[in-house]
């Protein structure tokens, strides 16, 4: 079984998720939409809930580009909000119903993506900011810890209100407009 099988399987589903909402999708309607047997699904995935706790795992898929796009910026805080923005963009991209959901799924999950120790791009992260300090574009008074400390909990804050006031605003807008004030103060 390819990979190509399981992310089949995760675009059906999140596709499902989206049209009819998580709680009413099942495994076999899942297994109907992608023509797979159970079986099949379970070779890939152990539940929903597997399916879902890895939903920010697409961020991470094309770790090449993203670092093409990060290099290709004149700035220390130009590349460091390419790398937050994607995943401010992966919840709007899911929509508020799914979004809700991951993070429903999150509070279970001490390995959650979105505690700070657990994501993915957190060396790159910190290393940007230690270069934005080091180079006197961030202002000196900020650690490196206490940055990525303070931009994490920022994300995950601002996603919880998105969700909460069920995506009334444009989440990667005011995530923008929010990061770099934190970072520039």
């Amino acid at each position: 079984m390819s990979d190509s099988m399981k992310l089949q399987i995760w675009e059906k589903a999140t596709q499902l998720f989206k049209e009819y909402g998580y709680n009413n999708v099942s495994i076999m309607n899942i297994c109907k939409a992608c023509n797979i047997s159970k079986t099949t699904f379970y070779y890939h995935y152990q539940s929903k809930h597997d399916l879902i706790i890895h939903y920010f795992d697409k961020v991470h898929y094309g770790t090449e580009e993203i670092l093409k796009l990060v290099i290709a910026q004149n700035s220390v805080e130009e590349q460091l909000w390419i790398i937050m923005r994607l995943y401010f963009q992966a919840a709007m991209d899911a929509g508020v119903s799914i979004t809700r959901e991951i993070y429903r799924e999150y509070l279970y999950d001490k390995n959650a993506p979105v505690i700070p120790d657990n994501v993915y791009f957190k060396n790159l992260i910190i290393d940007l900011i230690r270069k934005g300090i080091n180079n006197q574009e961030f202002p000196e008074c900020k650690s490196v810890d206490d940055l990525y400390t303070t931009l994490m909990s920022i994300s995950n804050g601002l996603t919880l209100q998105w969700i909460m006031q069920d995506g009334d605003f444009d989440l990667v807008e005011k995530a923008k407009k929010i990061i770099l004030h934190a970072i520039n103060c």
